[in-house]
């Protein structure tokens, strides 16, 4: 899966307004724009809170990972019903993430 596709399908689970979805896929898309970057390997088994350890070595990364990731413990696993301004939230991240130079 590219994450250009994961991006696209994220805008249209968005506009149905299934923002949990939206924000889970644009999530992964985060992990692979990563991987395309050669920072880490995308593996489904792990948890945020793994590859936020993995990110410590890239301050940056993980300073700009860090937010999001909390954000998404707590709309995914806390069973709060994420809304639109939270999706907006993901989609900058998303999109800073991807204007990053490596």
């Amino acid at each position: 899966m590219r994450s250009e596709t994961i991006y696209e399908k994220a805008l249209r689970e968005a506009e149905q307004g299934n923002y949990a979805e939206a924000i889970r896929l644009l999530t992964i898309g985060s992990l692979i724009l990563l991987e395309s970057h050669r920072v880490m390997c995308y593996q489904d088994s792990l948890t945020n809170g793994e590859y936020l350890r993995e990110l410590m070595v890239e301050r940056e990364l993980h300073t700009l990972f860090a937010t999001p990731m909390a954000l998404f413990d707590r709309l995914i696993y806390g069973f709060q019903h994420p809304d639109k301004k939270d999706f907006e939230t993901f989609k900058l991240f998303y999109l800073d993430l991807e204007k990053l130079k490596r």
